[in-house]
């Protein structure tokens, strides 16, 4: 095999990334658990779980839940009574008559996210102890599906969803501010769903893959998180920008919390996955490849930059085509008034640090194909790229400065343009050095 050059290093990148997306297409990683969740029910033994009596209900939300569902439809060991689909509005594929689908919100909630929430609570309120609520949970689910505590509008849990997505709170702090106002998140759908059993398959899309921070965990049971939350906003000077109705939710007393038998919680799959597909794409394309880190946070400028010195100082050092990867999620603290993602903040940041670099180039993709509100899913930079920028007339750092990664990596042709995946496991960065630049 000829050895890889620089020159064709946006194929190669494309190449990875398509590769690390078949490793978490759901209804492969769905399909895998079938068998689990077939033992967990009793399905096709002698003893039945499911008597007479009992029926499946699934309960789907999040990005990927419209894929998840249609895996496990595919499967004839499952027969599901009736459904529940909490999705992006950019899903229209078609599902069972007997499915309700709400085309919600995302990153923020909207009145269908809402809709979905109540829908759940009245189609669970219905259930018996004979029956089985399979839980597909993926990333998104947190805004896609919610049912507010009482005295809590729509209108406040944008202002509040807003406030968090500008603060630079990780994705675990945002969560236990969102569980501590909500009837479904920190295990409340558990609680709406008893006395039935529950059943969860569940797609990560955070770092660590924490259960609980996954969709804000609607089937993990959690304590009161309500001081946490005062705690986290007033640390990180939101209090008073929160919506009255939430502060008093907040300070007020508890609501009963309800019984719930202890949901089996399955992880199907993740951010691991997504790496370990992109290594062996590199590999059978002549590369040598080096995870850097699987559990990549942080403000995504900051990231950006590490990882560009961490390839500068490997290109010095190594004499055979390589491809570096990471994988997580960083954030964003929203000072200016651009547009962006923050893949594409990472990339741009990197592009100072490489500007004038030959043969290395650096790529932050988001898994669902959409980074922000952008129509790209991140960015591919090198060495070109912020010179290219300044060409035509924009001063990148400036443009850093005002987030607006989107107006100035679209000056340079460096945007990986996106569409929706129909999964969600958090990020992958590549960085790819190509020893003795043959351009």
């Amino acid at each position: 095999m000829p050895s890889p050059v620089f020159r064709d290093h946006k194929q190669h990148i494309e190449a990875i990334y398509q590769q690390a997306l078949r490793s978490v297409d759901p209804h492969i990683l769905l399909g895998n658990a079938i068998p689990k969740i077939r033992e967990i029910l009793h399905i096709g033994r002698q003893t039945e779980d499911l008597n007479d009596t009992g029926q499946i209900v699934v309960i789907a939300l999040g990005k990927a839940a419209g894929m998840m569902t249609s895996a496990l439809l595919a499967h004839s060991a499952i027969h599901p009574s009736a459904g529940l689909l909490a999705i992006p509005a950019t899903d229209r594929s078609s599902y069972p008559t007997q499915f309700k689908v709400f085309h919600a919100g995302h990153p923020l909630p909207t009145q269908a996210s809402l809709d979905a929430g109540a829908a759940a609570h009245s189609m669970l309120a219905q259930r018996s102890k004979d029956d089985v609520i399979l839980a597909l949970i993926s990333g998104g689910g947190s805004s896609l599906f919610e049912l507010p505590v009482p005295g809590v509008t729509l209108g406040d849990l944008l202002r509040l969803n807003q406030l968090l997505l500008d603060s630079g709170l990780t994705i675990a702090q945002m969560n236990i501010i969102r569980s501590a106002i909500s009837q479904v998140k920190g295990g409340g759908l558990a609680r709406l769903a008893y006395p039935a059993r529950v059943v969860s398959l569940i797609l990560s899309d955070v770092v660590g893959d924490r259960l609980g921070s996954i969709a804000s965990g609607p089937t993990v049971l959690k304590p009161d998180q309500r001081e946490q939350a005062r705690h986290l906003l007033q640390a990180n000077g939101l209090w008073l920008d929160t919506a009255p109705g939430i502060r008093a939710a907040l300070k007020g007393r508890a609501l009963k919390r309800g019984k719930a038998r202890r949901p089996a919680n399955l992880l199907i799959g993740g951010n691991q996955q997504m790496i370990d597909g992109a290594s062996a794409m590199a590999r059978s394309l002549g590369f040598q490849t080096r995870v850097l880190s699987r559990s990549v946070q942080g403000e995504a400028r900051r990231v950006g930059q590490h990882f560009a010195r961490r390839l500068l100082g490997a290109s010095r050092r190594i004499d055979t085509p390589t491809c570096f990867i990471q994988g997580g999620e960083t954030t964003v603290t929203v000072r200016g008034t651009g547009k962006g993602g923050r893949n594409q903040e990472l990339a741009l940041s990197a592009a100072g640090l490489l500007d004038g670099k030959r043969g290395i180039a650096l790529a932050s993709l988001t898994s669902d194909g959409v980074d922000g509100p952008t129509n790209a899913a991140g960015a591919l930079v090198d060495g070109t790229t912020w010179s290219k920028i300044q060409a035509a007339g924009l001063d990148p750092g400036e443009a850093l400065d005002q987030n607006n990664s989107y107006t100035a990596l679209s000056l340079a042709q460096a945007l990986y343009t996106g569409r929706p995946t129909g999964t969600n496991v958090a990020d992958l960065m590549l960085g790819m050095i190509y020893p003795g630049v043959e351009v």
